[in-house]
């Protein structure tokens, strides 16, 4: 719809399809309650260093510590 901007979701709610509704829905990243002070503190980081723009057809995803970019198909 025109929004460049990174979204974030936060939610309790874990299960695999919840999440999924969140990233098909646009949310570049999903943080799950209790968020992990290394979560933020990378997406901190990041958007210092890259600003606050999301990537079209990527998501965030955290591996390994740290958050990576990775293609997302649009549906």
């Amino acid at each position: 719809m025109g929004f460049n901007n990174l979204i974030i979701g936060v939610t309790a709610n874990c299960m695999e399809d919840e999440l999924l509704d969140f990233s098909n829905s646009g949310a570049d990243l999903v943080i799950t309650k209790p968020m992990k002070q290394t979560i933020l503190e990378l997406l901190l980081q990041l958007m210092k260093l890259d600003g606050s723009k999301s990537q079209p057809n990527k998501r965030l995803k955290y591996r390994e510590n740290s958050l990576i970019w990775e293609p997302w198909p649009k549906f």
